[in-house]
């Protein structure tokens, strides 16, 4: 029914997604699941796809090695399935069509994968490149797209280095407001960097609170260092997304390094240093609610940012 079937993190679906509608376009059918599928559980649909596709290729990212289980219970399935009782010749040409890509150089690959054949890529922030790997591999003539710029994603890889042109930015206190209410907290940011940036803003996810901007910089003074105060409000928030868009409609990763884990919520200080380059320093946040009713904010933090977050304009 399908000639390939795209295995992938729920995390990267627009990956996967764009991977397949360019592999459709040159008339190869594909089976992958989207955010319509329910994640962290097995699906009768997901099974069937696996038994009726010809050819498996899973797109090996960080996040499929770092947090998914299920694209390697699909990896094995497909194996099992396709390969079960047949002879061992049989089993080698089933084991050709089960090819995964893995970025050049990674060696963080699970046992199972040494027995397979990898693709190495330089990224997987191009669907064009991936999608032409694909159907070459099967056999397969690929049309190429008019406009490739259109298919291409916006990298969210974190890194833990500062970008070009900030040399520090540091949280440097936090405290309870004195407001009758209670109902936030304050934390002052000290901002250093010899080049302008501009567009500063603040966001957060936790279960309880969310992050305002009590006074916002539209750019901030060159090789001058000044202050950014916050206000941590006290608020009912919905399940976490994957990503957080700040308010001047940047998206950043839910990703970071460093994470110390819970009860620590991380907290995104963004803004651009170029018109291109949009970042996010990464603290933690931790909120505690007194005795006496109102919430009390911490912040974990140090001389230097516990990592940056590169991130895309919507």
């Amino acid at each position: 029914m399908y000639d390939v079937f795209v295995s992938h993190a729920a995390e990267d679906d627009e990956l996967a997604a764009r991977v397949a509608q360019l592999l459709q376009a040159s008339g190869i059918t594909v089976f992958t699941t989207g955010p319509g599928f329910p994640t962290g559980m097995w699906s009768d649909e997901v099974r069937i796809g696996l038994e009726e596709s010809e050819h498996f290729w899973l797109l090996l990212t960080d996040k499929a090695l770092d947090r998914s289980v299920y694209v390697h219970h699909e990896f094995g399935y497909f194996f099992g399935f396709h390969g079960q009782e047949k002879p061992p010749q049989d089993v080698r040409l089933i084991a050709r069509k089960l090819r995964y890509l893995l970025k050049r150089g990674d060696r963080r690959r699970p046992g199972m994968y040494q027995h397979f054949q990898d693709f190495p890529i330089d990224d997987f922030d191009d669907p064009v490149s991936i999608a032409r790997i694909i159907a070459n591999e099967i056999g397969r003539e690929f049309t190429e797209p008019q406009n490739p710029e259109e298919f291409k994603l916006a990298s969210l890889d974190w890194t833990v280095l500062p970008p070009e042109g900030l040399n520090e930015m540091q949280l440097v206190r936090s405290g309870s407001s004195a407001a009758p209410d209670y109902s936030y907290g304050i934390a002052t940011i000290d901002v250093s960097s010899p080049r302008p940036i501009f567009n500063v803003s603040a966001v957060t996810w936790h279960p309880q609170v969310h992050v305002w901007p009590l006074r916002t910089l539209p750019q901030v003074g060159a090789g001058r260092r000044q202050q950014l105060l916050l206000r941590v409000e006290w608020a009912k928030r919905e399940q976490p997304p994957r990503e957080l868009q700040d308010s001047y409609e940047r998206q950043f990763s839910l990703r970071r390094p460093h994470d110390p884990g819970p009860p620590w919520s991380p907290l995104y200080v963004t803004f651009e240093v170029e018109s291109a380059q949009v970042w996010a320093a990464v603290a933690y946040m931790q909120i505690e609610c007194q005795a006496h009713g109102h919430p009390e904010t911490q912040l974990l933090y140090g001389p230097n940012p516990y990592g940056w977050v590169r991130g895309r304009k919507a």
